[in-house]
């Protein structure tokens, strides 16, 4: 089956299954592009993270995911203004994850000290509550550690202007 267009292939996209998915490959006997099949699912959409221990105030916050089935890609940038940072920074998953036995890395974290342009590493842990954790590696020894929590002195101490980007991936319970 010759196909022209994504629409000839997908004209329904919102309503897609994943038994959709897998009759879309067999019926094009797998000569389909992923990006024509993947595209439809993955609809970019806007979420307001529930932080914990940061107050967000004025901050500029781009939180952004996209969905295929139970996996879940996404990306979250909050841009500090007057914005108080306190204990260990948490925040929550755009859609509720699969739950998990220990802390689990599921993405990576750049933050930027903007006074001192100086930029961090460091991964996003999803926590047995579901949550997600932000942590800063630290590199004291000959390897990375798994990380230390991020709080207001840590890797520095948080002002206007300094960022935080990340983006992960996971898998959804339902």
């Amino acid at each position: 089956m010759p196909v022209d267009t994504q629409e000839d292939l997908l004209p329904e996209a919102t309503s897609l299954t994943t038994s959709d998915f897998w009759r879309i490959v067999k019926n094009t006997g797998g000569g389909v592009m992923a990006s024509q099949i993947i595209k439809p699912f993955a609809i970019n959409t806007s979420w307001v993270p529930v932080w914990t221990n940061v107050t967000i105030g004025n901050a500029t916050v781009v939180a952004k995911y996209v969905r295929a089935g139970a996996l879940v890609v996404f990306r979250l940038n909050v841009t500090f203004d007057s914005t108080s940072v306190g204990g260990n920074i948490s925040f929550s998953l755009p859609v509720t994850a699969e739950s998990v036995s220990l802390a689990t890395p599921i993405g990576i974290l750049r933050m930027l000290d903007s006074s001192a342009s100086a930029a961090y590493g460091g991964a996003i842990q999803q926590t047995v509550g579901g949550v997600c954790q932000l942590v800063a590696y630290d590199a004291s020894a000959t390897y990375l550690n798994g990380g230390t929590a991020i709080n207001a002195t840590i890797p520095f101490t948080w002002a206007t202007g300094d960022t935080i980007a990340c983006s992960g991936t996971y898998l959804a319970s339902t």
